[in-house]
């Protein structure tokens, strides 16, 4: 036995070291890609065996490892930001600061796992058995889409991952049919690698970070903000929106620690070390349904989820949401479960908190609906839900309402206000539909599509929805061979109301944005699809097995399609406009530039100019919405009162500076507007008829740079 603790100890303290020796001789490669497997995942694994939960299962161990390892990070981050001061550190968040502060958690933890003397955990991780057959296809999907992105990146060739969403599609439909060629022992392994080929194939494309009209630009500013100054300054706020997202840790903490113990560049940071961490959200919620629903149901609602083009474009640019929803799917993993352990008790403490400093519209969705749920319980069945009990949603309201009362001058509560004041001034449009988001008019039928493309991928999605909505009603019917837990029932049953809300309530929609809303509501909602296609085949068939294999064929029929329309391959094949990561290399240039967030070297290299050779602070700028809202805030750090929207009706006053990108020097086209009205507008560059009496003071062959002068 003490031969098997020192062997224990040597092994835990030489990955430390190892680790740390890349780190500190700067070891190029080597030391990213095991710097961030350890840093994300050691943590966890020492606080799972000090835990020592007996009803862990071996891939659990993996979700929940990156979870409370990357909450733990977060957590160290914050407790080093705000001692280090005390210490006379006037950097706290710089490498050697961060680097001793995890070296002494991760020996002394690993000291203790020693003296407790229990390595259950440990022991689970080992490998039994040989790789299964199925895993070769797996690594073949994850290395088309690496290279397909490179490809595409160097050529604007999308060959390779056109190949990469068709494998992607005959992956789930061979595992959905065949328990030979995909047994359900690999389903996870699938599900992990398909959702990580999906998401890089759109994070890793082109040199810098596309946004998906996210809000890509404004985070990388507050997060490359907080790096620079080498601390975090929890009081900052200039306004609303600024003050937000400052309040995240998962934009401030986070990607700090990442890049200064990595030594990577803050873009990739975002590129790559984001999407890997979010990839573990569909395993995370696979683990969760199949508990409940069974493997197969588990795998076709893990399909739908990734489908969405939510999942792979829109959340690329919310590193703080991508964050969030990794401790949200542990969240409902750890309060199903039936074993009410310190373990849990203790996961549901570390991810609450984890997740409100990452986000504060996940938390507040999650915080409506588990009360929500408790109440629906109390109400009809006059007794309290043993799973999510008023304890939890307490502590959860405490922890949100300190968090964000005390961080950025209390703007995320005070948005949080008006949204809700928002909502409520919007009652008495009740009865019009311009109200609505687009999206939601779209998701109704209310909205013309553009093209037959477009319409026959509607259908698609409608059949979802369908699917979803007669799933629903198989459960409250009974018509479907499943038990629901009372509490996951009534939970679903909010769900659907909160989904029904957005879509009625006026303005509701447009406090988060409602493909946004839908993602977040498919984390409940994903199995009813499957359940739907059992309910339909139910009407029409007696025999058991023709039952099974047909609603798989069913539901088949309807998710490869869909998947291929919201990846844009069918698009890809026709010929036809597409949002898609796919179709970025032939999109327009308003298209590509605006819309999808594309920037080139030669407008990165105007705003570095800009930032570095002007005092815009008192010459103030003047731009256009897509260089306001990408380039200027990720590259030049400029914040976003030291400008003013560019048109053709400005009027400028002696010493300001214009800026133009490519979209505007090149393509000749200008964007003005305002996007929070959603009345945004083009027009010629050459119209800006005041630029002749100016002197250009710079320009890349790209982005160009005038003043007007003094």
């Amino acid at each position: 036995m003490q031969n098997k603790k020192i062997k224990t100890l040597i092994t835990l303290t030489a990955f430390q070291l190892v680790a740390n020796a890349l780190i500190f001789l700067d070891v190029s490669v080597a030391k990213q890609i095991f710097g961030f497997a350890y840093f994300t995942i050691a943590p966890g694994l020492l606080i799972i065996q000090l835990l020592k939960p007996d009803e862990i299962r071996k891939m659990e161990i993996l979700t929940f490892s990156v979870g409370l390892s990357v909450a733990f990070l977060m957590f160290i981050g914050l407790l080093v930001n705000e001692l280090g001061f005390l210490f006379g550190i006037p950097w706290p968040l710089s490498p050697v600061p961060i680097l001793t502060a995890l070296n002494i958690f991760i020996f002394a933890s690993t000291i203790l796992v020693i003296l407790r003397n229990n390595y259950s955990v440990l022991q689970k991780l080992r490998i039994n058995g040989r790789p299964h057959q199925g895993h070769i296809f797996l690594l073949i999907i994850i290395i088309t889409s690496i290279a397909g992105t490179i490809w595409m990146t160097m050529y604007k060739d999308n060959t390779i991952l056109l190949l990469t969403l068709g494998l992607i599609a005959l992956l789930f439909s061979i595992g959905a049919l065949s328990n030979k060629i995909f047994p359900s022992k690999i389903y996870k392994v699938a599900v992990l690698i398909a959702s990580l080929a999906i998401l890089l194939h759109a994070a890793l494309v082109f040199k810098y970070p596309i946004s998906y009209g996210s809000d890509t630009s404004y985070e990388l500013f507050i997060y490359e903000s907080t790096e620079t100054q080498g601390y975090w300054n929890s009081t900052l706020s200039q306004e609303q929106l600024h003050g937000r997202l400052n309040s995240m840790a998962s934009l401030t903490i986070l990607p700090t620690i990442y890049s200064k113990i990595l030594n990577i560049n803050p873009l990739y940071v975002r590129k790559i070390i984001y999407p890997i961490i979010f990839s573990i959200v569909p395993l995370a919620l696979f683990q969760f349904w199949q508990k409940n629903f069974g493997h197969k149901r588990a795998f076709f609602a893990v399909f739908l989820f990734i489908s969405s083009t939510t999942f792979f474009t829109e959340m690329i640019g919310l590193g703080r949401q991508m964050i969030a929803e990794l401790f949200l799917a542990l969240l409902l993993i750890t309060i199903f479960n039936n074993k009410k352990s310190i373990f849990n008790k203790a996961c549901y403490v570390i991810f609450s908190v984890a997740m409100v400093i990452s986000h504060y519209a996940v938390a507040e969705i999650f915080l409506g609906l588990v009360s929500l749920a408790i109440l629906t319980v109390l109400l009809l069945t006059r007794k309290l839900t043993k799973k999510a009990t008023i304890t939890m949603a307490a502590f959860l309201l405490v922890v949100m309402f300190t968090w964000y009362i005390y961080t950025s001058n209390s703007t995320v509560f005070e948005s949080t206000l008006s949204f809700g004041n928002y909502v409520l001034g919007q009652l008495d449009e009740f009865f019009n539909p311009s109200s609505r988001e687009p999206t939601v008019l779209r998701a109704l039928g209310l909205e013309k599509p553009e093209t037959i493309w477009n319409l026959i991928s509607r259908v698609f999605v409608y059949l979802t929805e369908l699917l979803i909505v007669f799933g629903f009603m198989g459960l409250i019917t009974k018509q479907v061979e499943v038990k629901l837990e009372t509490e996951y029932f009534f939970l679903t049953l909010v769900a659907m109301l909160f989904l029904g809300l957005v879509i009625i309530m006026p303005g509701m929609s447009k406090t988060l944005n409602v493909t946004r809303f839908y993602h977040i509501l498919l984390f409940i909602l994903a199995p009813l699809c499957v359940l739907g296609s059992e309910f339909l085949t139910n009407l029409f068939f007696k025999n058991k097995k023709y039952k099974q294999n047909f609603s798989s064929i069913f539901l088949l029929a309807v998710l490869v399609p869909y998947f291929l329309f919201q990846s844009g391959f069918i698009y890809e094949v026709v010929n036809n406009e597409s949002y898609a990561p796919v179709s970025l290399h032939r999109m327009d240039a308003y298209r590509l530039y605006f819309w999808s967030g594309f920037i080139d070297d030669q407008s990165v290299s105007g705003i570095k100019w800009l930032s570095s050779n002007t005092d815009f602070k008192r010459s103030h700028i003047f731009a256009d919405l897509s260089s306001i809202r990408h380039e200027l805030r990720t590259y030049g750090l400029i914040p976003d009162w030291y400008i003013t929207p560019l048109s053709n009706t400005t009027i400028l006053s002696k010493g300001n500076l214009v800026y133009l990108n490519s979209l505007n020097s090149i393509h000749n086209i200008t964007v003005t507007g305002m996007m929070v009205a959603g009345g945004v507008y083009t027009y010629p560059t050459s119209e800006l008829s005041f630029l002749e009496n100016m002197s250009k003071i710079y320009t890349s062959g790209g982005a160009e740079i005038y003043k007007n002068p003094p």
